[in-house]
C-alpha cells in the first residue's frame, strides 16, 4: 500500500527479490531502471497497483516469466516497458483473468518491442490490446503482428533521428483522438495483399497524422491510412515512398510543406477537404501504365480539391481522376491556371478505374471521340533525366502554330534541331537519342533544350550519361 512504489531499483539486479513475494496495492508494484539483459523470472505476485504492476525503463532486452499480475487497474496496467528494446514474455506469466482483470495486459513506448513468441492474453483484462504510451526513441525494432492484438496509441510517439520502427504485415495501429506519430528517423511499414497495415482511429474522433519531420524518411506499402486530420503530413527533407496504399476518409490525404513523396499504385479517395495539398516539396507519380494512381471523390464536391499543386510544375501521369471528362478533371486541380504562384499540372494520359489501359480523354461535350486540347502551351521536363541513350521531351500546344525545339551544349553551340515546323494543337512528344544533326553520338554532359511556340520560349536542362 505504498503510494509510489512497492520496490524501486536503479541499476540494481532483480536477484535481491526473493521468490513468493507479494506486492499489493502500491502505485507501481515493481520498478527497475537501467539493468541490461534483465531476467525477472523468480515467481512473484503483483496485484492491485494503481499505476502499473511492473515498470521497466532502459532495461535492454529483458525477460519476464513466472509473474502473477492481477487486478492492476492503473493507467498502464500489468506491464509497462519503456526504452527496453526487444523483450520476451515467458509462457509462465499469469496476466489477468476473470474477476482479476488488469486495465491493460501490456503497455510499451516507441522504443520497446515484444518478441513474436511472447504470449500476451487477448481476454481476461479490461482492455485486451497493447497500450502505446508515446516516448521518443532512436532505437530500431519491430512491432509484430500478434494475434488479435492491436496497438492503441494513447500519447504521441516519436521515432527519433537514427531510429527505425518496422511494422509487420497485418498490424493495426489505432490512435486516440488527436494523436500523432512523428518520424524524424525511419518508418518502414510494409504490408502485403490481404495483410495490409492499418492506421486508423480508436474511437469516434479522428486522430491527427503521421508527421515526417527534420530528415525523416519512410516506406508505406500495402497500408491503409484513414480517419486522420492529415493522413501524411510532410515537413521533412527526406523521401517518403508510398505504394499500393489507400489514403481515405481523412480531412487531407496528404499535406506536404517539404520533402519528396513518391506515389505508386495508391488510392487517395474520399478525403473531405483535399486529396493532396502541396505547399512545397516534390510529388512524384508513376511513369509507366503499371504505375497508376487514383485521386478522386475528395473535397466533398468543391472544385480544386483533388490536387492543390505547389510552386513547381508537376507531371501527374497515369492517374485516374474519377472521370474521363476534361472538364471534370480540370475542375479538380488547382494549379497555374488558377493561381500564378502555382506550377502547372500535366495530367495526360488518363487511366480508367480498372487500370487496364490508357483511356483517351473526352471533351466537355462527351462522346467517345472527343479531342483533348490543352488550355496552355508549355514544354515539360524530359524523361528520363539523366538518360542513356534516349529521352522524351513532351510539349502541349493550345492552338496550332510554328514550333521550334533545339538542343544546345552548355557553351551555347546548337547540337540538334528536333522540330522546326507547324504543329497541330494537342499534346506531343519527341525523342532525342543523344546525337547531333549528322547522327554523331554526343558525349556525356549537361545539355539544354529550347522550346519556342508563339509567345512561349522556355529553356530546360538535361543530362546525358554514357
Amino acid at each position: 500500500n505504498n503510494t509510489t512504489y512497492g520496490f524501486r531499483g536503479v541499476g540494481i539486479a532483480p536477484n535481491v527479490l526473493d521468490g513468493n513475494v507479494a506486492f499489493t496495492g502500491n502505485g507501481t508494484g515493481i520498478r527497475i531502471d537501467d539493468v541490461p539483459a534483465l531476467s525477472l523470472t523468480t515467481a512473484m505476485t503483483i496485484s492491485a497497483s494503481t499505476t502499473a504492476g511492473i515498470h521497466l525503463d532502459g532495461c535492454d532486452a529483458p525477460t519476464l516469466d513466472n509473474q502473477v499480475l492481477t487486478g492492476n487497474v492503473g493507467t498502464d496496467g500489468a506491464l509497462h516497458l519503456v526504452d527496453c528494446g526487444e523483450f520476451t514474455l515467458g509462457a509462465g506469466n499469469t496476466i489477468g483473468g476473470a474477476g482479476q482483470e488488469n486495465s491493460w495486459p501490456l503497455a510499451i513506448d516507441v522504443g520497446s518491442y515484444p518478441t513474436a513468441d511472447s504470449p500476451i492474453p487477448t481476454t481476461g483484462n479490461t482492455n485486451n490490446d497493447i497500450r502505446v504510451t508515446g516516448g521518443s526513441s532512436a532505437r530500431s525494432g519491430t512491432w509484430r503482428k500478434l494475434t488479435d492484438l492491436d496497438y492503441i496509441i494513447v500519447t504521441n510517439p516519436t521515432i527519433a533521428a537514427g531510429g527505425e520502427l518496422i511494422i509487420e504485415p497485418g498490424v493495426n495501429l489505432r490512435f486516440n483522438s488527436s494523436r500523432v506519430l512523428t518520424v524524424a528517423g525511419t518508418l518502414t511499414a510494409v504490408g502485403s495483399p490481404g495483410q495490409e497495415i492499418l492506421f486508423t482511429r480508436s474511437g469516434a474522433s479522428n486522430w491527427n497524422y503521421i508527421r515526417y519531420q527534420t530528415a525523416g524518411t519512410g516506406t508505406l506499402e500495402h497500408c491503409v491510412i484513414e480517419y486522420a486530420t492529415y493522413g501524411i503530413y510532410a515537413t521533412t527533407s527526406g523521401n517518403i515512398d508510398v505504394s499500393d496504399a489507400t489514403l481515405q476518409n481523412s480531412s487531407y490525404g496528404i499535406y506536404a510543406s517539404s520533402g519528396t513523396i513518391s506515389l505508386l499504385n495508391t488510392r487517395v479517395v474520399d478525403n473531405t477537404s483535399y486529396g493532396i495539398y502541396i505547399v512545397d516539396g516534390v510529388l512524384q507519380f508513376g511513369t509507366d501504365i503499371s504505375e497508376w494512381n487514383d485521386i478522386y471523390d475528395n473535397g466533398n464536391g468543391t472544385s480544386g480539391r483533388q490536387l492543390y499543386n505547389g510552386p513547381n510544375d508537376l507531371d501527374a501521369f497515369f492517374v485516374h481522376w474519377g472521370s474521363m471528362y476534361w472538364g471534370d478533371i480540370r475542375d479538380g486541380i488547382h494549379d497555374q491556371e488558377d493561381d500564378p504562384a502555382r506550377g502547372f499540372v500535366t495530367y495526360w494520359p488518363y487511366v480508367n478505374a480498372t487500370h487496364d489501359g490508357v483511356v483517351t480523354g473526352v471533351d466537355d461535350e462527351g462522346g467517345a471521340g472527343g479531342e483533348i486540347l490543352p488550355r496552355t502551351t508549355a514544354v515539360h521536363q524530359n524523361h528520363p533525366n539523366p538518360f542513356n541513350p534516349t529521352t522524351a521531351i513532351r510539349f502541349d500546344l493550345k492552338e496550332a502554330g510554328p514550333v521550334r525545339l533545339e538542343i544546345f551544349d552548355v557553351a551555347g553551340a546548337r547540337v540538334r534541331t528536333l522540330i522546326d515546323e507547324t504543329v497541330a494543337a494537342g499534346q506531343h512528344h519527341i525523342d532525342w537519342r543523344g546525337d547531333d544533326d549528322t547522327g554523331r553520338s554526343m558525349a556525356s554532359g549537361v545539355y539544354l533544350y529550347r522550346f519556342e511556340a508563339g509567345e512561349v520560349s522556355t529553356v530546360r536542362r538535361m543530362m546525358l550519361v554514357r
